[in-house]
């Protein structure tokens, strides 16, 4: 998570992990946007991807007042192959297919039985937004530019979007796979959905 600063606006801009927040956050600061980061309080949970329910997350929305909240959602198939990818697609004797269902469904095993579940790559996107936040599909990432030219009334650079539609290193996701993951995330299903087809 980052908040930026314009002359006129705080701009919260909430990473969700594997939704090309870094990419948006490096975007914002070659646009010589000032940019804070988290406060001081330790938090099991990986500090720059922090959802709402984080106690420094909180302090600091109190801290630093932002009027603009913005959030990439993605849908969660690929959000999963992205995490499964990052982690573990460099390995040796990988079978992608079977060893990511075997991923999927231990990982949401985990996350039912954990009542506080600390990886924030595998916890719901509509954990980390609300009501407040203009939220873009991750298809349409590239859409941020022009939403933030008008809030902040300067001109961007073209968003940098092209490594996000990369198909290199992709695998077939079995359909009993793919139902398990879009049932246990299903209200970020609708999310992305409602937004890609708005």
């Amino acid at each position: 998570m980052s908040f930026f600063f314009s002359s006129e606006h705080v701009i919260y801009h909430s990473h969700i992990p594997r939704t090309a927040g870094a990419s948006v956050r490096e975007w914002l600061i070659k646009e010589s946007l000032p940019v804070r980061g988290f406060s001081g309080y330790k938090s099991p949970c990986a500090l720059q991807h922090r959802h709402l329910g984080d106690k420094s997350l909180a302090e600091d929305l109190k801290h630093y007042d932002p009027d603009v909240f913005f959030a990439v959602i993605r849908h969660p198939v690929e959000r999963l192959k992205s995490f499964w990818k990052m982690k573990y697609g460099n390995e040796e004797f990988v079978n992608p297919t079977s060893d990511f269902h075997l991923f999927v469904v231990n990982a949401i095993e985990l996350q039912n039985r954990e009542s506080y579940y600390e990886n924030n790559a595998l916890r719901q996107q509509v954990e980390f937004v609300d009501d407040r936040f203009e939220l873009f599909a991750q298809e349409e990432v590239a859409h941020i530019q022009f939403w933030l030219q008008s809030v902040l009334k300067m001109s961007l650079r073209k968003f940098p979007d092209d490594k996000h539609n990369r198909t290199a290193f992709d695998f077939t996701v079995k359909g009993e796979t793919r139902e398990i993951i879009e049932s246990h995330y299903r209200a970020d299903l609708e999310l992305h959905t409602l937004l890609k087809y708005a």
